[in-house]
């Protein structure tokens, strides 16, 4: 079970990231992000953020190594507006969960179309 103090900070984390991702990004790369979910270590040490990006193959692929060489910059952001006295390390971690979820919604539609014919 999570404490309340990781939960709080994944949170805080997410919206951090979210906010500087929509108005500091140069890339246009990364403004396509869409953060799914955030876990914390208990130690509070790590911070593992799960992401998604639209697009075909190569475009998530190109989106997630911008998002990569951006970690520095965006750890260095969140940890100048949120006070706490370790800053965990940022993972960004690529999110297959909407993919495999819009493959679900096709095969039903799939069936749908089918049984209705």
């Amino acid at each position: 079970m999570k404490s309340y103090r990781s939960q709080r900070l994944a949170e805080l984390i997410k919206r951090e990231i979210a906010t500087m991702v929509l108005s500091n990004a140069a890339d246009p790369r990364i403004k396509r992000l869409t953060i799914t979910h955030v876990n914390i270590t208990p130690d509070l040490k790590i911070a593992r953020v799960y992401v998604s990006f639209p697009g075909n193959k190569n475009e998530v692929e190109e989106s997630f190594h911008a998002l990569l060489k951006a970690s520095r910059f965006i750890r260095s952001h969140i940890s100048q507006n949120i006070r706490i006295r370790y800053m965990p390390e940022i993972e960004f971690i690529y999110d297959t969960s909407l993919e495999k979820a819009y493959q679900v919604i096709d095969l039903i539609n799939q069936i749908g179309r089918k049984s209705g014919s």
